[in-house]
């Protein structure tokens, strides 16, 4: 056993939203038939890696993306709650006096 633990950010794969152009909190957007098969290329890639946990947030599209990341790589899922998109900066329609 090693004394280190190693992180590795994944992303979750393509949702609906991305292609609607939609941004923000959607946590109801599921994946896409491209990021249900980018979620498995991604597993392929990581087998070696030796991932035994996969934390992911509660929306539906990184649960998706981690269900079926975990078909390959064997490793427990564990949704965290508190593991939430977070608004960062300002919408520059919003600057303007604009509603997105």
């Amino acid at each position: 056993m090693s004394d280190h633990v190693r992180l590795l950010c994944l992303r979750h794969a393509e949702s609906e939203n991305v292609i609607a152009g939609a941004a923000g909190a959607l946590p109801l957007a599921s994946l896409t038939a491209k990021g249900r098969l980018q979620a498995g290329e991604a597993a392929a890639r990581l087998m070696k890696e030796g991932i035994s946990r996969i934390y992911t947030s509660t929306a539906v599209r990184a649960r998706q993306t981690a269900e079926i990341m975990t078909r390959t790589l064997k490793a427990d899922v564990v949704p965290l709650p508190d593991l939430v998109e977070v608004g960062v900066g300002r919408s520059p329609l919003v600057d303007r006096g604009r509603k997105p």
